[in-house]
């Protein structure tokens, strides 16, 4: 999202910090249990929650004990009075706020980048009350000289995901186009998973629900008994589709999705009774799930 024109820009020089307050629509910003009113944007590719004045230019690997905590979408020396500014903007219809790097340059070389940090309010909190934020990167033409991660108020814990061209075992490349999520909910997705063990290939299609009733997460197990286009659903009870869980071309096998409780934009549903739709096969199956919080 261009917030360029719609949100507020923050004139910053190099290497400067400036104190926002939370926009009360928003709501405070929970991190690591802790409630923030305040943010402190740096021209130098972070936010950190609260109030500071720190402003280093030399990044480093996280965590970083002089620092105060972080979220660091691009932390290197950045020069932004030859970019497009700084920008933020309260997106109250999609419960999020957005701090944007519009076409920020660095103190040398030629090369520019795009980014935006997305955090989410609390309605979209993790299970534990923490709240999600998310990197997004439209370009990466310079990532020799970054630092991309985050840190906790105690700076005791530390993600680092890329560091001085280096990255983290099992991160993925700063690309255009790229995203980062953080949260502190499980990693359970709606991403079909083969089941353990299951080389014997299915006779028939098949599902079952466990748990249900279910809190915050379900997971199905389904079989498919030939290769083909499979489509799988989840319906509240007016029948309107909430999230789609699987939709392509799958091999014959024994697989498990994970329903989250989420609708496809993120945003936790309301308890009830939910419907999930198996299609595959040229076959249809239906079960009902009962989702509490």
């Amino acid at each position: 999202m261009d917030v360029k024109g719609v949100g507020t820009r923050l004139d910053l020089g190099d290497d400067e910090t400036r104190v926002i307050d939370v926009p009360s629509g928003f709501g405070p910003f929970i991190f690591y249990g802790q409630s923030y009113t305040q943010l402190s944007i740096c021209s130098n590719g972070f936010v950190a929650p609260g109030s500071t004045t720190f402003e280093d230019w030399t990044n480093a690997s996280l965590p970083k004990g002089s620092a105060p905590p972080l979220l660091a979408i691009n932390w290197d020396d950045i020069y932004p009075p030859t970019g497009n500014g700084i920008w933020y903007y309260h997106d109250a219809a999609n419960h999020r706020f957005i701090v944007q790097w519009d076409s920020m340059s660095y103190i040398s070389g030629s090369a520019r980048d795009w980014y935006e940090i997305v955090l989410y309010d609390t309605t979209l909190a993790a299970a534990d009350g923490n709240c999600e934020f998310t990197f997004q990167y439209l370009t990466a033409n310079q990532t020799n000289s970054s630092t991309i991660g985050m840190q906790d108020p105690s700076y005791a814990i530390g993600i680092t995901e890329l560091y001085n061209g280096t990255y983290s075992r099992g991160a993925s490349p700063w690309a255009a186009g790229h995203a980062v999520k953080f949260t502190s909910d499980e990693p359970i997705t709606g991403v079909n998973e083969p089941e353990v063990g299951a080389s014997r290939i299915p006779t028939r299609l098949a599902m079952a629900l466990a748990p249900n009733p279910s809190r915050r997460a379900a997971r199905l197990a389904w079989q498919l008994p030939a290769a083909g286009i499979v489509r799988l659903r989840v319906y509240d009870a007016s029948g309107r589709c909430v999230r789609t869980l699987v939709n392509n071309e799958m091999t014959a096998g024994r697989y498990s999705s994970v329903w989250d409780g989420r609708d496809d934009l993120g945003r936790t549903v309301a308890q009830g009774l939910y419907l999930y739709k198996l299609e595959a096969a040229g076959r249809t199956l239906t079960t009902k799930a009962v989702l509490l919080h």
